[in-house]
């Protein structure tokens, strides 16, 4: 039976962890962390805690070279969820440190990203409220850490001063926003795609629909005749007036009558000749 019971808070806890911790989104936090019981991931954080004690100084410096810095707790949600991990891991180290200090004006109180602390988680008489340590009027504990054996509430403490202030912490690491090949973001809801204006999808792109407009019509003019010249009379050839042309007139020369000598002569001359009338002579 005791069994059983044991086997059954083991699944228990490892259920809490895969639904609590969300285990799967450790593939967002950088490559450099190690994968193990350790790690784990608060929305867009990582958290690592480390098991090794050191100084506040040295614990921070660890985080810093492999690029986060200690943890920084502004609300009781995120001190729940560091909470609920030390206890899954049934934390052994009884300080942890986290990312407070006032080193640089005692009793004002900041984060390691240099905010002020506005709300804490401190045990009576620790942190904003503190009066002294051996008396010394908190002059040394300028460092937070989380107490596990005091119901995880904080507590202020010298940030170095040897072995017997070296403490456990938890590193916090932002997830990287860009995706490199090692790394496979999960989990992530996906937004909804922009509905743009009905398109048709072609083989390779898809273009907003636009109606192709149609294509100009051009008013139905009516294409005059050709144009046709007025019918005008090709007028006859002129006819010159008929006048009759004169016959032409000689002038009536009268011959004059042969002399004797004449008559005598064309007598005597008359073969080859012939007499035509008594006025005209015709020569041969």
């Amino acid at each position: 039976m005791e069994t059983v019971l044991l086997f059954l808070s083991f699944f228990v806890v490892l259920l809490e962890a895969n639904v609590i911790f969300n285990k799967d989104d450790l593939t967002r936090c950088p490559p450099i962390l190690p994968r193990n019981s350790n790690l784990f991931a608060y929305i867009d954080t990582c958290f690592e805690i480390v098991h090794d004690e050191h100084s506040w100084n040295d614990a921070r410096g660890h985080c810093q070279q492999h690029g986060g810095d200690l943890v920084v707790i502004k609300d009781l949600t995120k001190q729940q969820f560091v909470m609920n991990a030390l206890k899954y891991l049934r934390w052994d180290k009884k300080g942890v440190w986290i990312g407070g200090t006032d080193g640089d004006h005692e009793g004002e109180w900041k984060w390691v990203t240099g905010e002020k602390m506005t709300w804490g988680y401190w045990q009576h008489g620790q942190g904003v409220t503190q009066t002294g340590f051996l008396f010394a009027k908190g002059t040394f504990e300028d460092c937070a850490q989380i107490r596990v054996d005091d119901s995880y509430k904080w507590h202020d403490f010298p940030c170095s001063g040897g072995p017997a202030y070296h403490y456990s912490s938890i590193c916090e690491y932002k997830m990287p926003k860009l995706l490199t090949s090692s790394t496979t973001i999960t989990n992530v809801e996906t937004p909804v795609p922009t509905t743009m204006a009905k398109t048709e999808t072609s083989a390779a792109t898809t273009l907003a629909k636009i109606e192709t407009p149609a294509p100009t019509v051009l008013p139905n003019v009516e294409t005059p005749a050709p144009t046709v010249l007025p019918n005008v009379e090709t007028p006859a050839p002129t006819v010159l007036p008929n006048v009759e042309t004169p016959a032409p007139t000689l002038p009536n020369v009268e011959t004059p009558a042969p002399n004797k000598d004449t008559s005598t002569r064309m007598n005597s001359n008359t073969q080859g000749a012939g007499i035509v009338n008594k006025d005209t002579v015709v020569i041969g």
